[in-house]
């Protein structure tokens, strides 16, 4: 075989160069590298997502608990009248769940009833930033508890202090 012959043949078979190569798997890369980043950015906003709904759903359920204790409330036993406290504790009409008491236990509020065992309301995800009973009472006017109740998640890192949710609630007990 002569070289122009050798010459000849390598034109006409079909391949692929080194330079075309690296170009192809760079412009692969970058599809690849765009693909992960659109992947993990929606993971992460699906997390987001999940501790703001969690921490929500733990407000909303705290205060649909403390809103049950208060329908027919009767008295305040704690805190005394014009002062505050981390807990309260109510009686209700005619209730064998007397007394209800609310209170912040380290990070969590917790609910018992009839002086039992006191149960948490709020989950291991979030913690309690600030949880004050204000009761405020004069003789011309009944007794009024203000709850003030803070939550913010648990989570580390990036998505540490993401979702916090602060709530007041007046009730009138007459």
């Amino acid at each position: 075989m002569t070289p122009l012959e050798l010459l000849h043949r390598n034109k006409n078979e079909v391949g692929l160069t080194l330079i075309e190569v690296v170009i192809y798997l760079a412009i692969m890369a970058v599809f690849i590298s765009s693909a992960f980043l659109l992947v993990s950015r929606s993971l992460e906003n699906a997390e987001r997502t999940r501790i703001k709904t969690e921490t929500s759903a733990n407000v909303e359920f705290v205060a649909r608990k403390i809103e049950w204790a208060m329908n027919g409330a009767e008295t305040v036993n704690f805190p005394a009248a014009n002062s505050f406290s981390t807990q309260f504790s109510i009686n209700k009409f005619d209730s064998s769940s007397n007394p209800i008491v609310f209170a912040l236990s380290g990070d969590k509020i917790t609910l018992s009833k009839s002086g039992g065992t006191a149960i948490n309301l709020t989950n291991d995800n979030v913690r309690v930033g600030k949880f004050l009973a204000e009761h405020f009472s004069t003789a011309e006017n009944p007794s009024t508890l203000k709850i003030t109740l803070s939550l913010e998640n648990k989570s580390g890192g990036r998505l540490s202090g993401i979702a916090s949710t602060t709530l007041k609630m007046f009730f009138v007990v007459e």
